[in-house]
């Protein structure tokens, strides 16, 4: 070690910068700046203040005296090291999955929201946006992984052919990389410059210099320097104390558990896609919450053997008490659905035709809840489903009837039900229930109770909508 390299390490174990050390030595910066770099050199009055700032003797600080006393000196610990093919490849793993499952997991949740939307009405830009966002990180993913596996193809031949001998003395470790009986490398590290030190399961390795070395926990002595060191310095420190699997499944629960909100939805779209019950099938937010359960259960054990999982419970608790609010309201808005083909009866009498017989009924009372259309109030609503042959001869019919329009003029939007503009459908009809007129405008302006029949034959649907509407002529 060069005198500038002696005063820059000593000075960073006082916790002194450059202009710190300048003002109790009565020099600039860009002086200690010079000195460091061994582009000049300190002055016998400058190395007489050093050697009292720093504690240590001239000769030390010259280099003099220490190099015999380090040969003299034996280490408090000495460890010597070679590698297998299977505790690199092992180390390689660990090291794969703490550098890349956070963005695997990420890629998969793009994947995921872009398939649900895809399952959504106009939302095809948006689902392009998470695929897209998907395929650049699968890309990134790809390659960062390849890149990883580039260097430890390259570097696993050299390890495996090489012995590291680590002797380590009160504040520094001597590391000697031999190769074919040879000495191929020989550092000595200050565990002040130490970098980074970070644990995959029984390896500590730790960064000197931007190299990387290799230690195995279980052959250090309990009491280790090397040990007291790394506890004690968290900013270099980055532990993984966990068990690989057991964070993986912490991390898969964590972010499976508020996926399962949109897993939910999905299974109710695709329960409800023929029979539009999507209100009934809310229970099935119930058959879910193993999920988060589970998350909140696995974190509670692991906390208990001393890990940090609190995420785990706090999410698990979040979710499940979500899952359970949504499908409860299955049960509760119970009341709100009726399947009885009351209102087919009532829309027959009323408007004198034949609807064909339906394989299912939903109607929904809408007079107890706030509206804020400005399309008349809703007061009923019933969706009707059709098997293809209940309707042949009744799509017949809507041709040949004059009674059901297949557009709606300009004029009669007036009357029309909101749903006649959010519905696909090819015929409709208008129903004044006062007047008793089809298809027609008020002659006057007043409160008027409509039914709007609206038929997709598409689906072999039919929207019954019941509705008042403040008429101004």
């Amino acid at each position: 070690m060069t005198i500038g390299e002696k005063i820059q390490t000593h000075r960073k174990l006082l916790g002194l910068s450059q202009d710190e050390l300048g003002q109790k030595l009565l020099v600039s910066r860009q002086t200690i700046s010079l000195w460091e770099k061994d582009q000049t050199y300190p002055s016998i009055d400058n190395l007489l203040r050093l050697r009292e700032i720093f504690n240590i003797s001239v000769d030390e600080l010259l280099g003099i005296a220490s190099e015999v006393n380090y040969n003299k000196k034996l280490p408090n610990e000495y460890y010597k090291f070679n590698y297998n093919k299977e505790e690199l490849d092992k180390f390689f793993k660990n090291d794969l999955i703490n550098r890349f499952l956070k963005q695997f997991i990420i890629t998969i949740i793009l994947l995921f929201i872009g398939i649900y939307y895809l399952t959504v009405p106009d939302m095809s830009p948006v689902s392009f946006t998470f695929i897209l966002l998907f395929a650049v990180n699968i890309v990134s993913l790809i390659k960062g992984i390849s890149v990883l596996r580039k260097i430890h193809v390259n570097s696993l031949f050299r390890v495996l052919s090489s012995v590291y001998e680590y002797m380590i003395f009160d504040d520094f470790i001597k590391i000697i990389v031999y190769r074919n009986n040879e000495i191929a490398h020989e550092t000595k590290c200050y565990f002040s410059d130490i970098e980074k030190i970070q644990q995959f399961d029984n390896f500590i390795v730790f960064q000197h210099n931007g190299l990387l070395y290799i230690m195995r926990q279980n052959e250090l002595k309990e009491n280790s320097i090397f040990f007291s060191y790394m506890y004690n310095n968290p900013a270099i420190t980055t532990e993984s104390p966990v068990p690989v699997k057991l964070r993986i499944i912490s991390l898969v629960l964590f972010v499976a558990s508020p996926l399962t909100i949109i897993a939910a939805m999905i299974l109710i779209l695709f329960v409800s896609v023929d029979n539009s019950l999507s209100m009934e099938n809310l229970w099935i937010f119930f058959c879910l919450t193993p999920v988060p359960v589970a998350s909140a259960i696995f974190g509670i054990i692991m906390n208990k053997k001393g890990y940090k999982f609190k995420k785990n419970i706090i999410m698990g608790i979040i979710i499940t008490a979500v899952l359970c609010i949504y499908g409860s309201f299955s049960f509760v808005f119970n009341d709100f659905v009726d399947h009885s083909d009351e209102m087919i009866v009532r829309t027959e009498s009323i408007l004198k035709i034949d609807i064909p017989e339906h394989k299912q009924i939903v109607t929904q009372d809408w007079r107890s809840v706030m509206q804020t259309t400005n399309r008349g109030t809703i007061l009923i609503t019933s969706d009707v489903f059709f098997e293809d042959s209940a309707v042949e001869v009744f799509e017949k019919e809507l041709s040949e009837n004059n009674k059901w329009l297949k557009t709606i003029s300009n004029n009669m939007l007036g009357i029309t039900s909101s749903y006649a503009q959010s519905m696909a459908f090819d015929y409709t009809l208008i129903y004044n229930i006062d007047t008793e007129e089809y298809n027609t405008l008020p002659s006057e302006s007043g409160m008027y109770r409509f039914i709007n029949l609206l038929y997709n034959s598409d689906l072999n649907q039919m929207k019954i909508v019941e509705y008042e509407l403040d008429y101004v002529n």
